[in-house]
C-alpha cells in the first residue's frame, strides 16, 4: 500500500477555516467595516505566499463581493488586493480584477473615485502582461475606473490617463485579437465629468 502525503494539507485546513471566518465577518451585519478592519489587519489572509491559498482567498471574496452589503466592506482589503496584482501567477491577478471590479460596482461613486486613482496606477504594468486574459481584463477594466472619477479627482486621473495612451496604443496591434479590440476603445475624454 502506498500512502500519499500532502505536506501542504494542514495549511490548506487552516486556511480553509480562515477563509470561513472571514467570510462570516463580512456577511455578519453586526460588525462594522472599521472592526473588519481591525480583524483583518491581525491575519492579513491575502498576504500569503502560496498562489493556490491566494487563489482561494481571492474566490471567497468574489462570491462575497457580488452583493453591495459586502462588497462596500472589501476596500478594508484593498492595499493588499493591489498587492495580488503585482502576483506572478495569472490566475491570482485575475481574480483579483474581478474582485475589484465588483467592489467599484457597489460603491458609491465618491468612493470609487478616490480608489479609481489609486488603482489607475496599479492597472498599467498589467497591459503588458504574459496573460492575454490579464491583459484584456486589465484594460477593460481600466476604461471603467476612468468613467467612475467625479469632482476634483479628474484633473489627476487625466494625468494618470495621458501616461496610460500610448500603452494602449501600442496594444491596439497585440496579437491577442479581444486584446486588440478593449485597447482600441480609447478614452473618450468624457472620463469622470462631473458624476453625469
Amino acid at each position: 500500500m502506498h500512502v500519499v502525503s500532502f505536506p501542504m494539507l494542514p495549511d490548506l485546513l487552516r486556511l480553509g477555516q480562515t477563509c470561513r471566518c472571514l467570510q462570516e465577518l463580512l456577511l455578519c451585519a453586526d460588525v462594522g467595516t472599521e472592526e473588519f478592519a481591525a480583524l483583518y489587519k491581525a491575519q492579513r489572509y491575502l498576504r500569503h505566499p502560496s498562489p493556490v491559498m491566494l487563489s482561494l482567498v481571492l474566490r471567497g471574496l468574489i462570491t462575497l463581493s457580488k452583493t453591495p452589503e459586502t462588497a462596500r466592506k472589501i476596500p478594508v482589503l484593498l492595499p493588499d488586493i493591489m498587492e495580488t496584482l503585482q502576483d506572478a501567477n495569472a490566475d491570482v491577478k485575475m481574480k483579483a480584477l474581478v474582485l475589484l471590479r465588483n467592489m467599484m460596482g457597489h460603491m458609491k461613486r465618491e468612493e470609487a473615485s478616490v480608489i479609481a486613482l489609486q488603482l489607475a496606477e496599479k492597472l498599467l504594468p498589467l497591459f503588458d502582461d504574459v496573460s492575454s486574459q490579464v491583459r484584456e481584463l486589465s484594460i477593460s477594466f481600466f476604461e471603467g475606473v476612468m468613467k467612475t472619477v467625479v469632482g476634483r479627482n479628474v484633473k489627476k486621473m487625466k494625468k494618470k490617463v495621458q501616461r496610460v495612451l500610448l500603452p494602449l496604443f501600442l496594444h491596439m496591434n497585440d496579437q491577442i485579437e479581444s486584446v486588440a479590440k478593449v485597447s482600441d476603445q480609447r478614452p473618450t475624454g468624457d472620463a469622470g465629468k462631473g458624476g453625469q
